[in-house]
């Protein structure tokens, strides 16, 4: 026979070798007031052929062996009442109308595990909120290169000096590490550039930089280099900030994300990014119990939110919100009204 670990109160326990899933009354958990112990179902994985004792009230949405979804349980299910609200149980992923059907048919996917690339979906959040971003991260790098410069030897070398650029070759891995792979990179290119043109002496690194960055001289020999797309320096503040965001958009592409509604605040803010390039009525918000997903780990780039690397069927346990406008989101009561949520296979 095998054995498991009872959910109610943690006993191992010898079990049946079942088929599927039937019920079962764990010999070791109490009776209640009523004389009556916990509905348990036992349910053997169909991909590990492990057998597992769960809560017949509040059964998994995967196999605690080996994470496989788990199938048929909830036909199995204990009808109860509506437990008690807690949102950091919820997780929460806005998307479009249109998105939503196709995880409705499909499940929910990164990109990477739809395409086979990694690279962003052109109709996500991350996609057009780049037009608005790479400017601004090119326009800082330069001016950071700019007041390196200044802190090596204050005056106008690095403007008369013309190298010829090599863009940066970056195979992306879907990685935190290709940051750092970036970084190296730019600072070689910067520090030869900087060798090159004052001497041995140019550091990378250098105290004062941060100050020299916000005065009106800077901002003088900035505007000369913004001028001329074809100077070292501007081409590679240019290929830096690109790179950048194209190592969070394949780490976006390899994962998909939730609302962290750890902080109420930041799951605010979240939200508010995430909806202002879509137009109410094309906004669809889902939501999902936290329990009901596995590989979860805190997004490093946007610490508003969390990720997985792990598709999530469509019948996970996710819903929809039915009701309301896109700005009842934002209201704790509406959130935690279980009549605004429709389950995702009854959205029609």
């Amino acid at each position: 026979m095998p054995v498991a670990t009872c959910s109610a109160c943690n006993h191992y326990v010898n079990v049946p070798n079942v088929q599927n899933a039937e019920a079962f009354e764990c010999p070791f958990c109490l009776r209640d007031q009523h004389g009556k112990k916990p509905a348990m179902l036992l349910y053997r994985c169909y991909s590990c052929q492990n057998v597992s004792l769960f809560l017949a009230k509040n059964p998994p949405r995967a196999c605690s062996r080996c994470r496989t979804l788990t199938r048929t349980l909830m036909n199995h299910q204990v009808p109860l009442a509506d437990a008690p609200f807690v949102e950091s149980e919820w997780l929460y992923h806005v998307t479009s109308v249109k998105v939503a059907r196709l995880v409705q048919a499909g499940g929910l996917r990164s990109a990477l595990a739809r395409t086979g690339v990694r690279k962003p979906d052109p109709e996500g959040s991350f996609a057009k909120d780049r037009v608005n971003r790479v400017p601004k991260a090119i326009n800082s790098r330069l001016k950071h290169y700019i007041a390196t410069c200044r802190a090596n030897r204050d005056d106008d070398w690095f403007i008369k000096q013309v190298m010829v650029y090599t863009p940066m070759p970056l195979a992306f891995t879907g990685d935190n590490g290709d940051y750092e792979t970036l970084k190296a990179m730019d600072d070689k290119r910067f520090t030869d550039f900087g060798q090159q043109t004052i001497g041995a002496g140019f550091k990378e690194s250098i105290l004062g930089t941060m100050k020299l960055a916000r005065d009106g001289t800077t901002t003088k020999y900035f505007n000369t280099l913004n001028a001329q797309p074809g100077h070292f320096l501007t081409k590679l503040a240019t290929d830096y900030a690109n790179l950048n965001f194209d190592i969070e958009g394949a780490i976006t592409a390899s994962h998909v994300y939730f609302l962290n509604s750890m902080k109420l605040d930041l799951m605010k803010s979240g939200f508010q990014d995430y909806v202002k390039f879509r137009a109410p009525e094309d906004t669809a918000v889902l939501r999902i119990r936290r329990k009901d997903l596995f590989g979860l780990e805190d997004d490093e780039a946007d610490f508003r939110a969390v990720r997985t690397p792990h598709s999530v069927s469509a019948f996970a346990g996710f819903e929809i919100m039915s009701a309301g406008t896109r700005d009842d989101f934002l209201r704790p009561e509406f959130r935690a009204n279980s009549a605004n949520w429709t389950p995702f296979k009854h959205w029609e």
